[in-house]
């Protein structure tokens, strides 16, 4: 014969709410790293379809092409941002690493296209009609600030990466 039983209740499983500070950091790293890896590939065939065909010596080409390349740099720079910050949070160095490469390898590409971009200026604005002319200038004005201020922060994502790789970042060695 079955003796009685007393049930008190479920059997009850660790509490999954609020989550745990580390299992927060884990997702949270995991979504933006993968994410911003993601994000990564389709802006890196994005840009390269804006180089694409090559016509060096063009002069035309070239404005377009640097100028172009400039106004879609928002996402992938903020994708950079996304993915250090997941590296962080999972201490994933390669994510770190690819950061640090890309960062690195887009700064140098700004500033050799400022420079190209800067020797077609002047054949622009004879080029252009006066009509269009301050249509010109506010995209030079663009240019020209986007041309400052990309290499600051490619350079800093690029040193902070380095650091996260070394397990420094935070620390003021």
């Amino acid at each position: 014969m079955n003796e009685p039983k007393v049930v008190v209740g479920k059997d009850k499983k660790e509490s999954r709410w609020p989550p745990r500070p580390e299992a927060v950091r884990s997702g949270l790293g995991s979504v933006m790293g993968w994410s911003g890896l993601t994000f990564l590939l389709v802006g890196g065939v994005d840009f390269a379809l804006t180089w694409y065909p090559l016509d060096f010596g063009n002069r035309e080409w070239e404005f377009g092409t640097v100028t172009a390349g400039l106004n879609g740099l928002p996402v992938p720079t903020m994708v950079l941002v996304l993915l250090l910050v997941g590296a962080l949070l999972v201490e994933r160095r390669w994510w770190a690493g690819i950061v640090a490469v890309v960062s690195w390898g887009t700064l140098l590409w700004v500033l050799v296209g400022v420079v190209l971009w800067a020797t077609t200026i002047p054949i622009a604005l004879q080029a252009v009609p006066p009509e269009v002319a301050l249509g010109l200038k506010k995209a030079l004005v663009k240019s020209a600030l986007q041309s400052l201020m990309y290499p600051v922060i490619l350079a800093y994502l690029g040193w902070s990466a380095v650091k996260a790789m070394r397990g420094t970042i935070g620390s003021r060695r």
